[in-house]
């Protein structure tokens, strides 16, 4: 769907369920399926669900709650409990997302197999009956595609008779039906057998500590394979004209700025000794940077973990690089005088088109980029940022690159706030992710194009 189009569906929508426009009552929506709907790690891993992208594209009324799994069959999903504890959870106005079909399919394990016209479809209709008794809105979806084409550039169909069960329920139940089936088909056999390759892992080896011997799969899906499909599921709930469609907000999964960019965050403290128990995408604390990283991996971005400023290799891969500094020490030295390894290595990462966010707290104002980056070996003039609400940052060019220095507290838990409210981090994070450029961390994003 073009984003036309999308912003006619929401229109509709709104005239046609005015009780469901956004800042009304709040909804909540049950994800349960396998890998390829899943949250992954975010950290050094390249691989994300599509149900981990999907948050974005609604306003902050609507709250994701994904129990997807690895490797999850229906059967697994309901043996193991798991949908016990989604059904405990349902509320009236709920909506719960079903999508099932890869792992039910595989006779060799007994733990996950269901027969697609007997125990799946069974499945399926628990899932919907006791949803419906709890009060939610039931939606199923067909299993997304993998990507295996034939000599004309077809898809080839790997699911059998799992997505034409989902149908037969779906109708039979008068169940809202996404099917991503027919929808995945349509988006891979544009993208073509070399495009797609940038929607699925074909990792080369040493990029991410996850693969480090690099993977080439053709089921699971980076951060742009994820958003795309993503997007797929959001305009399916735009052309059922659900209620939902009312909280849907306009995303353009082609122009997110973290993607095909790799952002890493690392820690300078006095003598640039790592604190690595303080520092991390994944510190929930007020003063960490979860949200950030959440922020980040919804714009698309792949985060890696920068333990080593001066390895050469390391900063290499990246695009975006954010130091959070101690600047209370050494005479607000962020480096030891000493380490020249290190300041020429991060200096000439910038002058060559990398961008570098030191983050100090209280040490930033419209002056002072310049002489915090005099310690890393680079004189420039900076100037302050004008981006609504935030002070205390400047910025310079550097070469072909960009350096920022910020108030520590504007990417910290405790201010960074929702991801659909645009507070004074998430602007500042996309402004940054903005000017980075893809690095060679990505094999094959590196001038791929989309056939039209």
């Amino acid at each position: 769907m073009s984003a036309r189009s999308h912003w006619r569906t929401l229109v509709l929508a709104a005239m046609l369920f005015p009780g469901a426009h956004p800042g009304t009552q709040p909804v909540t929506i049950h994800l349960i399926g396998d890998s390829t709907m899943a949250d992954k790690p975010a950290v050094e891993n390249p691989e994300r669900g599509w149900g981990q992208m999907f948050p974005q594209f609604f306003d902050s009324t609507v709250s994701i709650r994904n129990y997807a799994r690895n490797g999850r069959s229906t059967k697994s999903f309901i043996d193991e409990g798991r949908w016990d504890v989604v059904r405990a959870a349902l509320k009236p106005g709920d909506y719960v997302f079903i999508q099932f079909g890869h792992n039910d399919a595989k006779k060799s394990d007994s733990t996950r197999y269901a027969d697609p016209h007997n125990a799946y479809r069974r499945n399926l209709l628990r899932f919907v009956r006791e949803a419906r008794q709890a009060g939610a809105t039931p939606v199923l979806i067909t299993p997304v595609h993998r990507r295996k084409f034939d000599s004309t550039g077809a898809i080839v169909d790997q699911h059998g008779d799992y997505p034409v069960v989902v149908r037969e329920v779906a109708r039979e139940e008068r169940v809202p039906l996404i099917d991503l089936h027919a929808r995945s088909r349509v988006l891979f056999e544009r993208w073509g057998p070399e495009g797609t390759k940038d929607l699925f892992l074909w990792i080369p080896p040493g990029r991410f500590a996850a693969v480090p011997q690099g993977k080439t799969d053709n089921t699971h899906f980076t951060p742009l394979g994820a958003v795309q499909v993503a997007r797929l599921v959001a305009d399916g709930i735009g052309d059922l004209q659900l209620p939902l469609a009312g909280h849907l907000r306009p995303v353009d999964p082609d122009a997110l700025p973290g993607l095909r960019k790799i952002v890493a965050l690392g820690e300078l403290r006095g003598s640039n000794r790592r604190d690595s128990a303080a520092c991390g995408w994944t510190d929930s604390t007020s003063s960490g940077f979860s949200r950030g990283g959440r922020v980040l991996t919804l714009l698309g971005a792949t985060i890696a973990d920068l333990r080593d400023p001066s390895d050469s290799v390391s900063l290499t891969r990246c695009g975006l690089v954010v130091l959070r500094v101690d600047h209370s020490g050494a005479n607000g030295r962020l480096f030891a005088a000493h380490d020249t390894a290190m300041t020429q290595a991060v200096s000439k990462w910038v002058c060559g088109g990398g961008v570098l966010v030191i983050c100090a707290s209280g040490a930033a104002d419209p002056n002072g980029a310049g002489g915090l980056c005099r310690h890393i070996g680079m004189t420039l003039d900076s100037k302050p940022l004008s981006l609504e609400n935030i002070d205390r940052t400047a910025w310079a060019t550097c070469g072909r690159g960009t350096v920022v220095v910020t108030d520590a507290r504007w990417l910290q838990n405790a201010y960074i706030g929702l991801f659909d409210s645009e507070t004074a981090g998430i602007r500042l994070l996309r402004w940054v992710l903005a000017r980075a450029v893809p690095t060679d961390g990505w094999s094959h994003f590196a001038g791929a194009a989309r056939a039209e």
